[in-house]
């Protein structure tokens, strides 16, 4: 669509910062980033104007990458399942310090057949190269920050957490079939092997090992395909 390349190539490289692993609705586990920078921003506002694009959806007002979700066919969590889990998220999310970064030069049109991206079901891409700047772009917007801050807050509040479990863990919604179900859609993405070259992908890699090797969580998650983890900027059509 040359709309969006048009948007999306006068953009700067861009840097953006994972803030925590984060537990989200229906048992969703994600790591969650301190905010869009503003190029990005200015990305997906200018998108938002043009009417030929969906109305964008909530969980792409703040970046993510979503790493897991609830096997179907079990139970949701328990709280003291889910007591243990965010344990293991504030353990890992100390581990990130400011060197790690996603070094984002360009983003993808991706258009699926799958909402989880599996490679299979990723009917085409297009690569759009952002514009090369001397230092790439990292501020962020205070209001993207205070939206960001809001939405984790709940699970930064240990006094919290039983009244989040309640309202927002305990259904059966949004299990692996939500996500390989198929729904042919198109949406705007950075795939993090492009990005992470600071060694974020290694503590991906060590944070699902010990979820999945811990007696109250083991086999409760279905994990993402770790070459096609991604930061969805906005969905498309």
């Amino acid at each position: 669509m040359p709309i969006i390349e048009n948007i999306v190539k006068k953009s700067n490289v861009v840097k953006v910062r994972p803030e925590k692993f984060f537990v989200s609705w229906h048992g969703v586990i994600v790591l969650a980033y301190e905010g869009f920078p503003e190029p990005l921003c200015r990305i997906k506002q200018d998108l938002n104007v043009c009417k030929i694009f969906k109305k964008e959806n909530p969980g792409a007002l703040w970046p993510k990458t979503s790493l897991a979700v609830m096997q179907g066919g079990i139970p949701p969590l328990t709280y003291g399942q889910f007591r243990t889990l965010y344990d293991i998220c504030e353990e890992f999310s100390r581990k990130f310090n400011k060197k790690h970064t996603l070094t984002i030069n360009s983003l993808k049109i991706v258009l699926y057949s799958t909402r989880d991206l599996n490679p299979t079901n990723r009917l085409s891409e297009k690569r759009i190269n952002l514009a090369h700047t001397e230092s790439p772009a990292s501020k962020i917007p205070q209001d993207q920050i205070n939206y960001v801050k809001n939405v984790l807050y709940p699970f930064s509040n240990p006094n919290l957490l039983e009244e989040y479990w309640k309202k927002y863990l305990c259904s059966d919604q949004n299990r692996i079939p939500y996500y390989t179900k198929t729904k042919v859609e198109s949406t705007l993405i950075s795939d993090l092997k492009d990005s992470d070259k600071s060694g974020i992908g290694n503590i991906i890699k060590e944070f699902k090992e010990t979820i999945n090797n811990n007696n109250q969580l083991r086999d409760k998650y279905e994990w993402f395909d770790s070459d096609y983890l991604h930061l969805t900027v906005r969905g498309l059509v």
